[in-house]
């Protein structure tokens, strides 16, 4: 047992509070440039890489002052880039799809996972609904229009050939409302959905992870604007988050207790997202067109002609990161 994982052990809030010292004070080689990333909700796995990169001194190392955001949804953090409050956000190839048809210029910069680990839509545990089929007519909760929950119950509809309703709650209101029954399943990213299950409050529908193509599912998107004008602290940037993609992977010791105490969970439950989720991360970050193309076929909406093509949603300036370097 480290002396990381005792301190954090007997208080959780102090290992925090020493890791952001430790980061505070690391060494740089570089001088500080400033950039917003923007984290499209908490509990989503790519808020934890970012913040690991800043808790362990990954950015300041890099010369980068990152200025972490959380956002509500995947949609949000977009439109904070189309306001010019963030540069780098963490989405995927449709919602950035979505954001070019708009206006919002944005592509993504680097892979972080090709397939929904442990994403689910989740039903409650007495629900008389059996199979997606029987979602017809049924309220579905999301966390917000345009996000990730609502790419993937639009792509539910399509697969079973069903119509539902979806209602925004917010990543903060999907299980109080599938608790309370306002709504008759959620769709649900880890580690909530491994919460629900472990404490009884809901049980697995439908598993992402297993039933859809491996794609370019999540990753980090930056505005053409920013990658244009300050290519080197882009690179630095992504730099660091591979870094901690790797530090996690390495020292699951560490990484185990430290996400549980980030989401407010079980080690239990940590230790299932850290197993499906974080073991499967993108080392390097590199991307192809098949993936990228792939999320377009799972997810576009109207005709083709309407949507971006998949060579404008995405570069390999930046990758692949050797984090080892």
């Amino acid at each position: 047992m480290t002396v990381f994982r005792r301190l954090l052990a007997a208080c959780p809030k102090t290992a925090l509070a020493v890791l952001a010292i430790s980061a505070g004070t690391a060494g740089s080689v570089y001088a500080q440039d400033t950039i917003q990333i923007g984290l499209s909700t908490k509990a989503w796995f790519p808020s934890f890489v970012a913040e690991v990169a800043e808790h362990q001194g990954f950015f300041e190392e890099e010369g980068v002052n990152a200025v972490l955001t959380v956002y509500q949804s995947g949609s949000e953090a977009l439109t904070a880039i189309a306001a010019g409050s963030a540069d780098v956000i963490s989405t995927n190839p449709s919602i950035l799809a979505n954001g070019r048809a708009a206006g919002v210029d944005a592509r993504m910069v680097s892979m972080l996972a090709t397939r929904n680990h442990g994403w689910q839509i989740m039903v409650p545990a007495d629900s008389p609904i059996e199979s997606g089929a029987d979602l017809e007519g049924r309220n579905v909760g999301i966390t917000s229009a345009g996000s990730a929950t609502d790419l993937l119950a639009g792509w539910t509809k399509q697969r079973f050939g069903v119509d539902f309703q979806t209602i925004p709650l917010g990543g903060g209101g999907l299980v109080p409302n599938l608790i309370s029954g306002n709504v008759d399943a959620i769709v649900v990213y880890p580690p909530l959905s491994y919460q629900v299950a472990i404490e009884g409050n809901g049980s697995m529908l439908i598993d992402f992870g297993d039933e859809m193509p491996a794609r370019l599912e999540a990753g980090w998107g930056a505005s053409d604007a920013y990658a244009a004008r300050h290519p080197e602290t882009l690179q630095r940037t992504l730099n660091a988050l591979a870094r901690s993609v790797q530090y996690i992977k390495q020292n699951p010791d560490d990484a185990v207790p430290l996400l549980a105490a980030y989401n407010g969970i079980s080690e239990e439950v940590a230790q299932q997202e850290y197993e499906g989720t974080f073991l499967n991360l993108s080392d390097d970050g590199a991307m192809t067109l098949e993936l990228v193309q792939t999320t377009l076929d799972l997810f576009g909406s109207g005709s083709s002609a309407d949507r971006p093509d998949a060579t404008e949603l995405f570069t390999t300036d930046f990758t692949p990161i050797d984090p080892a370097r």
